[in-house]
């Protein structure tokens, strides 16, 4: 049963368990929501963007050998195991890469022998694959940034010398999808900062967590701080190619950018 294929889910992995994938799983391409609506007595349809994907389930085959008087309880070590939800599932030919899993769905555990049982669990998961180097957080490095007048050149002194503004940016580029990423602040007082010109406010006690997936603000205690936040968490997400980072004020930012991949 065993050949150098294994995965790891909610941070174990299945051979440690004794547990074997039977063959490779077939990975489903996730479906744009797109949305027709049919209008009577009109030909044709109308299509509605929702700007996202569907869930995709994968569904893979295990195998294990236990002694009979040991099946059951293997068995039970397994339902134990797959039972984690919000998980992350890691496939050992995609290494650098992972499915965030809402949740897995077992079916029947056939005992084809005395000693053999085999079962598929089918894992619900989100539309894209991340990438581990994604969940690294990166302090910002932030430089002066120009005054530029409207054609984009630089405003300049009477001697000459480049005028700076107060405000400081950074350019990430992102090679990937459109992704969510989590921006840690630290500093005291209110930080004005923008992603691409969408601007957002945050009241700073030393430290504050600003989800733009979960579009949620929270200290580092898990304590909520929704209050302390205004903009849209949505207009702060990253662009694929391309993305500028602007502040104001003595802050820090780091960012775990979160890439994805469809």
């Amino acid at each position: 049963m065993r050949y150098g294929y294994d995965l790891e889910y909610a941070g174990v992995r299945a051979e440690s368990l004794g547990i074997y994938v039977v063959r490779r799983p077939d990975i489903p391409a996730p479906e744009y929501d797109m949305e027709a609506i049919v209008i009577p007595g009109r030909d044709g349809v109308l299509h509605k963007d929702n700007h996202r994907y569907h869930p995709i389930e994968i569904t893979i085959e295990f195998n294990y050998l236990e002694k009979p008087e040991a099946w059951a309880e293997k068995w039970r070590h397994v339902k134990r195991w797959l039972s984690a939800r919000n998980a992350r599932l890691c496939l050992s030919d995609d290494a650098d890469y992972f499915y965030h899993v809402y949740a897995v769905r077992l079916e029947t555990n056939a005992r084809t022998a005395r000693e053999l049982g085999t079962f598929s669990a089918v894992f619900s998961c989100d539309p894209y694959q991340y990438l581990k180097t994604g969940e690294m957080e990166q302090e910002q490095d932030l430089a002066d940034a120009d005054l530029l007048a409207a054609d984009g050149s630089p405003i300049l002194e009477t001697g000459g010398e480049q005028i700076l503004t107060t405000c400081r940016m950074a350019v990430l580029q992102n090679p990937f999808d459109g992704c969510c990423p989590l921006f840690r602040i630290t500093g005291e007082g209110t930080c004005s900062f923008s992603v691409n010109g969408n601007w957002m406010e945050a009241a700073v006690d030393e430290e504050i967590f600003i989800d733009t997936e979960r579009e949620a603000a929270y200290t580092p205690k898990g304590e909520l701080a929704g209050r302390k936040v205004s903009g849209d968490y949505r207009a702060m997400r990253f662009l694929p190619g391309h993305n500028e980072l602007t502040t104001s004020g003595d802050f820090t930012i780091y960012i775990t950018p979160r890439w994805r991949e469809v």
